[in-house]
């Protein structure tokens, strides 16, 4: 594997397991990562500090190859007897950060501007998991589309199609 082989050169024997994890996994929950971690070594300090130490030690490595371990977090909407206590999450994954062939092969095809879009989305999911093909529509930034309805339906139907959006069965 081209991978290990290059970044074998350039990481040490616990940060090249670290990576290969999360490589593996494509996107991997905090937890999960932990349980690796510890498996991977047993004395290995999983607090905070460190994992983030961690990660900046390899990412200052893996930089020369335009790839990143980026982090999101990710809460959940509180527990249902309105105590309003919230969950977080934190998954892990690794970015191609160069626009080239590969990013453009294996990335997606999605313009700038159909990003900004998708990102408004996947923010507003995040707060409230379901939204209407309506409300999706609303998200839309004027400048995408040019404020074209259809345009940004028959864009919801091809993530759609690419599975990056699901349709409730019930709704």
């Amino acid at each position: 594997n081209l991978i290990d082989e290059t970044l074998g050169i350039c990481l040490e024997l616990f940060d090249k397991k670290v990576f290969q994890v999360i490589h593996a996994h494509g996107i991997i929950e905090s937890s999960q990562l932990i349980d690796h971690l510890e498996k991977i070594d047993p004395n290995f300090d999983s607090s905070g500090q460190a994992v983030k130490d961690m990660f900046k030690r390899i990412n200052n490595r893996i930089r020369a190859f335009s790839l990143e371990i980026k982090s999101i977090v990710q809460f959940d909407e509180g527990e249902e007897d309105g105590s309003g206590a919230r969950t977080r999450s934190i998954f892990h994954g690794v970015v191609n950060t160069e626009d080239d062939h590969n990013s453009k092969e294996f990335g997606s095809d999605f313009s700038a501007q159909e990003m900004k879009f998708v990102s408004a989305m996947l923010e507003k999911l995040l707060e409230q998991k379901f939204l209407s093909s309506q409300e999706l529509i609303e998200l839309c930034p004027a400048n995408v589309f040019n404020g074209n309805a259809q345009l940004a339906s028959n864009f919801l139907a091809k993530l759609q199609g690419q599975c990056w959006l699901q349709r409730d069965p019930y709704n």
